[in-house]
């Protein structure tokens, strides 16, 4: 399968394969070129969806790489990545919490300028007469 057809069919971009070899995840003992494209095997197509869908769940290409070489299992990363997920969450809550009084000010400022602009253009529109 060719690097445009693994695009189309899955999303991985030959910029994204090329950057998985690049850090070392990714390599095609099987791969053949025409001179042109090069030919992807049905197990490096297996692969590279493999390395995709781990990147989209938030593993670093390290992770992968750990997780390639048995280093690292990933229900261990995922439950990392969950548990770091949630202190960041947490973290964030009680920030907008702690600062919940900062935006409700802003709020109201921003209502009442746009009750002022409101009444404004109205006292505008009937001084000219265009509320008629």
């Amino acid at each position: 399968m060719k690097a445009k057809e693994i695009e189309e069919m899955y999303g991985i971009s030959s910029q994204k394969i090329k950057d998985y070899k690049k850090a070392g995840v990714f390599s095609s003992a099987s791969a053949t070129s025409n001179g042109k494209a090069i030919d992807y095997s049905a197990e490096d197509v297996e692969t590279l969806v493999k390395i995709n869908v781990l990147g989209k769940a938030g593993l670093t290409i390290k992770d992968i790489g750990e997780v390639q070489n048995g280093e690292c299992n990933v229900d261990g990363s995922a439950e990392f990545l969950r548990q770091n997920s949630k202190d960041e969450i947490k973290a964030r809550i009680l920030s907008l919490y702690k600062d919940k009084d900062k935006y409700k000010k802003m709020a109201e400022a921003a209502w009442n300028r746009a009750r002022y602009e409101f009444s404004y253009k109205e006292i505008a529109k009937r001084a000219i007469g265009l509320d008629r």
